[in-house]
């Protein structure tokens, strides 16, 4: 992000549109890129994390999320139509393919 200061500043990006993943942009606003897992809290692990059973699905599609966007533009989120299969790039769903 370039940052420009003054009553007309703001913010821009460095790089274009199709170079930056939303996962780049979240990091560069959030200051992280990992997705906590959703039997987590503040005080740790759920007590039944290790007997319970939905948590490997859960994971696995916190990883498919993740993957997704870390392939998906801000050109393909911004700029494509929502609603046709031309919506993602061929690399965004071979990332969610391959997991």
């Amino acid at each position: 992000l370039n940052s420009t200061k003054g009553i007309k500043g703001g913010y821009s990006l460095a790089r274009s549109l199709g170079e930056v993943t939303f996962l780049e942009i979240t990091s560069m606003i959030e200051g992280r890129t990992d997705f906590p897992s959703f039997c987590e809290s503040s005080k740790g692990v759920c007590d039944l994390y290790h007997k319970c059973n939905i948590v490997t699905p859960m994971e696995l599609l916190n990883k498919k999320i993740h993957s997704f966007l870390s392939a998906l533009t801000l050109e393909e989120l911004l700029l494509k139509e929502t609603g046709s299969s031309q919506f993602l790039s061929s690399t965004a769903l071979e990332s969610v393919e391959n997991l």
